[in-house]
């Protein structure tokens, strides 16, 4: 799962060297599961900021910013669940980061 997590956040970096970094608002496409069938949401959120950074066929590090108040989803009664206290409380939590704690080898 790592790894396609990570080949969909490279799609939106521009190159400079080693370093890549988001260049413009970009969404990302998310896939839930539920837990004991195989119902399977999906949805949107748009990716505020980004940075990676390659090092000896390695992601060394890599940072993204979320904006979770983006977060769509065609069903309106689960996406306004998702948005509400019930999960991600948005009024509250505005923005998700994520970072990775452990170098990824990519080759």
């Amino acid at each position: 799962m790592k790894k396609t997590i990570i080949i969909l956040l490279l799609i939106p970096f521009a190159l400079n060297a080693q370093e890549l970094s988001v260049q413009s608002a970009t969404k990302i496409i998310w896939k839930g599961k539920a837990a004991y069938s195989s119902y399977s949401p999906e949805g949107t959120l748009e990716l505020l900021s980004g940075k990676l950074t390659l090092k000896d066929g390695l992601i060394d590090t890599l940072n993204i910013v979320i904006d979770m108040r983006s977060l769509e989803q065609e069903n309106k009664q689960l996406q306004d669940h998702l948005l509400n206290e019930d999960l991600f409380d948005v009024e509250l939590f505005t923005v998700a980061t994520f970072t990775l704690t452990e170098h990824v080898n990519i080759l």
